[in-house]
């Protein structure tokens, strides 16, 4: 599996060898095959919002987007491609706060989430949500295990 992590911010410290273990172990969990690639983008609020407005019309910040290049118009262009994923940190750092996590258990969880859905996973309906949440919360179970401690 090729990952490409892009840093984009400066507010929160990341590791990202820690990141591509994580993609990876997902993705290997997922039984994705070996030969996809993957981008990871680290955003701050400002250029989240800019991408959600530009490519999907919504004028507002996120904490993550996917862009899938399994299915739709860009499917045929390279079938190495899985896609694109797109985290906010700042939307990190603030949910961190409501949820009483770190903003990197966050930023892990939107990195999760990002990578399911351009897995195929949807949560647009309750049932939906649900899998989904299961399964981030198994993935961060994992990952949070798997950590060096400081």
């Amino acid at each position: 599996m090729s990952v490409t992590i892009t840093d984009q911010q400066h507010k929160l410290p990341v590791n990202q060898g820690l990141i591509n273990k994580i993609i990876n172990l997902v993705l290997f969990k997922e039984n994705v095959p070996n030969k996809k690639e993957i981008s990871l983008t680290l955003a701050t609020a400002a250029k989240i919002r800019y991408i959600n407005k530009r490519f999907l019309k919504k004028d507002s910040p996120t904490d993550v987007l996917a862009f899938s290049f399994v299915e739709g118009k860009f499917s045929k262009v390279n079938p190495i491609l899985l896609g694109d994923i797109v985290v906010s940190a700042d939307a990190a750092i603030e949910n961190a706060k409501i949820y009483k996590t770190t903003p990197q258990n966050e930023l892990y969880l939107y990195i999760i989430h990002g990578l399911l859905h351009l897995l195929g996973y949807d949560d647009s309906t309750a049932r939906e949500r649900a899998v989904m949440r299961k399964k981030e919360q198994y993935y961060l179970k994992i990952c949070q295990s798997t950590k060096p401690k400081p």
